[in-house]
């Protein structure tokens, strides 16, 4: 960790990181690098004035969230969050508990991958156009993370100077609490129409948590969701990127649907009275590839230290 560390320094060019981020972590992921003395890394490296601020990103179930919280002097946390996915991995009730920690709160996904800034369901593009016909898809997303007044940084990835420019304008203009009641309606009524078009009817409460098995429910059904809701077709469509990254295994979460072996415990726990073993298995079929585990095992062993390898020979 230390050698990494003074590599990254060396290439900024730079004495010290004011934030330093421990990327994409849950219990096991954090039980397992604590084992490798990442507190007594932090420590040296918070002491010797390498870091001046110590976070972690996270994409895990939100039962374990609060507990990772708790588990050391943390500065900040970087979390998923956006107006269709107020409620999965952090959640809302986690953001708040992290903020009243004294922690920063930065958002990654504001636009879930840009989708909220592209095309959507017609009846909810029809709403947005009817509230404000000049305001982007785009700013309606940014606008209401903003507003949120335990945000403390929001990163979103843009493609062009225009795309820079409104986001600079909306974070210029919007500030904690700043939404109007009728905006907030209409994104309200946006968030209906979509829940109404979906495939499973699941609210990602994450009631059903935690399975036995670790199959993450409600990160597998919103993902099943996402790709009928924004209609992702192909081969390699941002759907199955986002299953096999998410729960796939990609990022050290492994809580696939093909865990699942039908015990039953999730049943009882649903309050919309969902057949999740049935509605799980729909998932399986869609997204798990003859051959997954082959998959997994050549991107985890190969995938990325060959990506590392090119990352390193066209930064010399």
């Amino acid at each position: 960790m230390e050698s990494i560390l003074d590599e990254q320094l060396n290439r900024l060019q730079r004495d010290c990181i004011d934030y330093y981020l421990v990327h994409a972590v849950d219990l096991k992921a954090i039980n397992r690098l604590l084992k490798k003395d990442l507190i007594k890394f932090l420590n040296k490296a918070r002491s010797e004035g390498k870091i001046k601020h110590v976070g972690f990103s996270y994409h895990g179930p939100k039962e374990e969230f609060e507990l990772l919280v708790d588990g050391y002097d943390w500065d900040v946390v970087m979390v998923q969050y956006n107006y269709f996915d107020e409620n999965v991995q952090a959640s809302v009730d986690g953001i708040e508990y992290a903020a009243s920690k004294g922690m920063g709160v930065f958002i990654m996904e504001p636009l879930k991958g840009g989708i909220r800034a592209g095309k959507m369901p017609s009846d909810a593009e029809e709403i947005f156009i009817n509230a404000n016909p000049g305001k982007s898809n785009a700013r309606w997303a940014m606008e209401w993370v903003l507003n949120n007044r335990t945000v403390t940084c929001v990163l979103s990835g843009m493609n062009s100077i225009g795309q820079l420019d409104e986001n600079l304008d909306v974070a210029s203009k919007i500030t904690p609490m700043s939404m109007s009641f009728e905006d907030l309606e209409t994104v309200e009524r946006v968030k209906r129409v979509m829940r109404n078009s979906l495939k499973i009817n699941c609210s990602t409460c994450g009631y059903c948590m935690p399975c036995p098995r670790g199959v993450n429910i409600p990160e597998c059904m919103k993902i099943y969701n996402e790709k009928y809701l924004f209609g992702h077709k192909g081969f390699l469509n941002p759907a199955l990127f986002d299953y096999y990254q998410y729960v796939g295994g990609i990022m050290g979460n492994s809580g696939n649907a093909g865990k699942c072996n039908g015990c039953g415990k999730c049943l009882r726990k649903c309050p919309q009275k969902l057949d999740i073993i049935s509605e799980l298995n729909k998932v399986k079929k869609e997204f798990e590839l003859p051959g997954m585990k082959i998959i997994l095992a050549f991107i985890q062993k190969i995938g990325f230290p060959l990506y590392r390898q090119m990352v390193k020979l066209l930064n010399r």
